[in-house]
């Protein structure tokens, strides 16, 4: 239900019943609830009259917020990482999963550019061993839409960019660059 929301495949003001939602998934109301009740918790739908869940208006400050966060996150386990690892062993992992990217995205193979895209920041999520800020990361990951290299096709270009100034960071080890770089 949360991709569904996040994909717009429900617009906002739209109201969401337990009954439908059981029907369309093909599962019992009662996971529907526990799901309508999280996503509530994080700020996708509201309940309005009756209990009833309508999908909540994002506005552009919203999703700026959850981007912010992410990057201040992904920033200090990109920094933590630096800090663990040799960075020159951490930059060569890393450059791998980026050249796996850049071929993925020549074959036009949007599953295996996420894929290597994946295994990019799971490399520096993983090395930097802070498991709360990981469980954090993973919250806010819930509210950004996943796919975005069959939906956005400008977005490989850009994150091999993005993947390779990372790198260059990490192999310098100046943490504050690493950090700068990481959240831009």
């Amino acid at each position: 239900v949360r991709n569904m929301i996040l994909q717009g495949q429900f617009q906002a003001g739209e109201r969401l019943t337990q009954k439908s939602l059981a029907e369309m998934l093909g599962v019992s109301t009662m996971p529907i609830r526990e799901a309508l009740v999280t996503l509530k918790q994080e700020g996708l739908v509201t309940v309005g009259r009756a209990g009833a869940f309508y999908v909540r208006q994002m506005s552009r400050k919203d999703i700026s917020d959850i981007y912010w966060v992410y990057a201040v996150i992904g920033g200090e386990l990109a920094v933590r990482a630096t800090l663990r690892k040799s960075p020159d062993e951490l930059a060569k992992v890393l450059t791998d999963y980026n050249d796996k990217l850049k071929n993925a995205m020549e074959a036009d193979n949007t599953d295996a550019m996420e894929e290597a895209n994946l295994n990019f920041h799971r490399t520096i999520n993983k090395a930097a061993d802070a498991p709360q800020l990981l469980a954090i990361l993973q919250s806010v990951l819930r509210l950004i839409p996943g796919h975005f290299y069959k939906v956005i096709s400008a977005w490989p270009p850009r994150a091999i960019e993005g993947h390779q100034s990372i790198v260059e960071a990490i192999k310098s080890g100046d943490a504050e660059r690493v950090r700068s770089v990481a959240q831009s």
